[in-house]
């Protein structure tokens, strides 16, 4: 489910008041995308994995 327009306002808002900011596990190329996927499904990443273009 979805929150409401004034949940996400506030959320934005303490974001932008906390710094809060995901964790990076790793960045690779798309090209790369296959073993990012695999280590998901392995549960071997902490944190987001990001795919540059």
């Amino acid at each position: 489910t979805m929150g409401t327009r004034g949940e996400l306002q506030r959320l934005v808002s303490m974001v932008d008041a906390t710094g809060v900011r995901p964790v990076i596990d790793s960045v690779r190329p798309l090209a790369d995308a296959q073993s990012g996927f695999a280590e998901m499904l392995n549960g071997d990443q902490f944190g987001k994995i990001v795919f540059t273009i």
